[in-house]
């Protein structure tokens, strides 16, 4: 049991790059194996041109366990790449194969994934501030998000004006949202059992939950 291919080459693009995994030799049995990504960035800036890719800003860390049923001959690793704005180069990270059970690893066990920068000059990145329009869409996207969970009892909802439109605010009002200012929201997150943020990389698009219960 091996990787398709000793190296992956993906556009900064993509989503998400898949990688296959495959058996050799007879596929009578079921086996499992586990992966897992690695680099080594360590606390590089993500803006920073060092040729290695970071799970803080390039791709998200996938680790998790194959597991291949008798008859199943090849399985998919999809590996989420994250599109920055940064101008830094070709930059890689490595998957590993690991902890065979009733296999034995081939060769490549291990492979390079090497991507592909799509940025000449660096541009506003997607967690640096943003301009009115993707703030408001941004805002917009979370009411309605967060619209569909009034149906719980106690269930609170807060979001912060950060310059929001007019029409938007009405809108978020009318589903049961409350706006306020980004000193108030800190003051109820004190109190608040769980908060949930609607996209790590969509600024500002935050909700604040109190569901009346002690737990």
């Amino acid at each position: 049991m091996q990787f398709s291919a000793a190296t992956y080459s993906t556009a900064e693009s993509i989503g998400s790059l898949p990688i296959t995994v495959t058996r050799t030799g007879s596929a009578s049995g079921a086996f499992t194996v586990d992966y897992a990504t690695s680099d080594g960035a360590g606390l590089n800036q993500c803006s920073q041109v060092t040729g290695q890719a970071s799970a803080r800003c390039d791709y998200e860390t996938t680790l998790g366990t194959l597991r291949f049923a008798a008859g199943d001959t090849s399985k998919q690793i999809l590996v989420p790449i994250i599109d920055d704005s940064y101008a830094e180069g070709t930059e890689n990270f490595s998957i590993t194969l690991s902890n065979p059970t009733g296999i034995t690893l081939g060769s490549p066990s291990t492979v390079t994934v090497t991507i592909t920068d799509n940025e000449i000059t660096t541009g506003m990145n997607p967690i640096d501030p943003v301009t009115p329009r993707q703030l408001n869409r941004a805002i917009h996207d979370a009411a309605l998000a967060a619209g569909s969970l009034r149906q719980w009892t106690g269930l609170r909802l807060v979001l912060v004006d950060y310059g929001v439109k007019r029409n938007i605010l009405r809108s978020l009002r009318a589903r049961g949202v409350e706006v306020v200012s980004h000193d108030e929201l800190k003051r109820l997150s004190q109190g608040a059992r769980a908060a949930v943020r609607t996209g790590e990389f969509t600024p500002y698009a935050n909700i604040v939950l109190f569901s009346g219960v002690v737990f």
